[in-house]
């Protein structure tokens, strides 16, 4: 039986914007477990698991490990909730991976219709209420929308950069026009956590392609004019674009919100306290979220110390465990050469890394969106 594979991408699609908010709090509509059980049956007909390259199997066997370990959690800590939350996360990384890996899938047609319905939702936003402070738009508030403007900003800025001689002029200028957009509303959110962990994977893609453009040997280094030209046109884009957004009035609020929290003595705005008094309950397997919610200091903002709160710290490493591997293998495939999918799946991975110190959020739409680019990065396609 032939299944067309864009319809294994339209629930995708689905199952990315009806996701899981957190662990510990089960926020999905009853649309993401059931996109996941067809995209399950769909894959059945559609993959040859006697023939699974050798790193998808790795990351299968990280994903296997963490459901296991659900199980034994749920059984200690006498709770179905581990299994539910923590086991069917491991369901859906295994399938995003294995739809990704998929030689019908198309990483650039999902990323496009992606975008489509992005736009979508920053209309419904603009519609809202726009405001250059704490803009929130759909969103029940402006970290939520930070998230969501950083993230796609960073994507598209990548398939803008990286895809350039392989889509049409219209297709470009969609992609610059929405870049635009995802950028007002990230600093118009006034998100300090989302914009941070953005600009770090950006930056880090920007030397790395610095360093393959720059030769060195011995203590000096070589550079084409080329080369040279396009880091003078990035330098004055860069500087244009702090102009014309500090003119606009997009810049200051965001140093105000840094000034205000380092006048009080905490830039981390009282969660370092809460980090302190979360590790007080943490233990290897044991649940401590009922007592770190007993103790009345309010969430604990870091996704490292939620997830150990509610799983035991062993439970949060296998949890990040697929991440590390992730942003690992990437890094290996981008110094090869130029990959699409290694770079969004470098960003995606760290910037999760980086949000998870300061935002608790378990099951975000940037995570599928890391394991289909990880799953198509480990098909060996550009």
């Amino acid at each position: 039986m032939k299944i067309r594979i864009y319809y294994i991408e339209f629930f995708l699609l689905l199952a990315v914007f009806s996701s899981v908010v957190q662990f510990g709090i089960y926020e999905s509509s009853a649309l993401f477990p059931a996109t996941l059980i067809v995209v399950s049956a769909l894959l059945f007909l559609k993959v040859n698991y006697f023939n699974l390259e050798k790193h998808v199997l790795n990351m299968l066997g990280f994903v296997a490990l963490a459901f296991v370990y659900s199980l034994l959690a749920s059984l200690l800590q006498q709770s179905f909730e581990a299994v539910v939350t923590f086991g069917f996360f491991t369901l859906a990384a295994a399938l995003f991976t294995l739809v990704g890996y998929n030689a019908q899938f198309n990483l650039r047609v999902y990323y496009k219709y992606f975008l489509y319905i992005c736009l979508i939702v920053c209309f419904m936003s603009f519609l809202s209420g726009f405001s250059v402070y704490q803009f929130k738009g759909v969103y029940s508030n402006e970290n939520q929308m930070g998230l969501f403007a950083s993230v796609l900003f960073g994507i598209y800025l990548i398939i803008l950069i990286a895809d350039s001689n392989k889509e049409s002029l219209g297709y470009k200028a969609l992609l610059l026009g929405s870049c635009f957009v995802f950028f007002i509303f990230m600093l118009a959110s006034n998100s300090r956590t989302s914009l941070i962990s953005a600009l770090v994977p950006l930056g880090l893609l920007g030397l790395f392609s610095a360093l393959q453009l720059v030769k060195f040997k011995y203590y000096s280094f070589w550079m084409s004019k080329g080369a040279a030209a396009k880091f003078a046109l990035l330098a004055l884009f860069l500087c244009g674009f702090y102009i014309l957004f500090n003119n606009l009035g997009y810049v200051e609020p965001i140093i105000t919100k840094f000034e205000a929290t380092a006048a009080n003595g905490d830039i981390t705005s009282d969660r370092a306290y809460r980090w302190l008094i979360a590790l007080q309950y943490i233990s290897p397997i044991a649940s401590g979220q009922q007592l770190y919610m007993g103790a009345g200091v309010g969430g604990v903002h870091n996704n490292y110390l939620h997830l150990s709160l509610v799983f035991g710290w062993i439970g949060a490493l296998l949890f990040y465990t697929p991440f590390i591997y992730m942003l690992y293998r990437s890094v290996l495939e981008i110094f090869k050469g130029k990959n699409l999918a290694a770079q969004l799946c470098f960003f995606s991975s760290l910037y999760f890394i980086i949000f998870s110190i300061a935002e608790v959020g378990s099951a975000v739409f940037l995570i599928w969106l890391c394991f289909i680019s990880f799953g198509y990065l480990l098909s060996g396609r550009k």
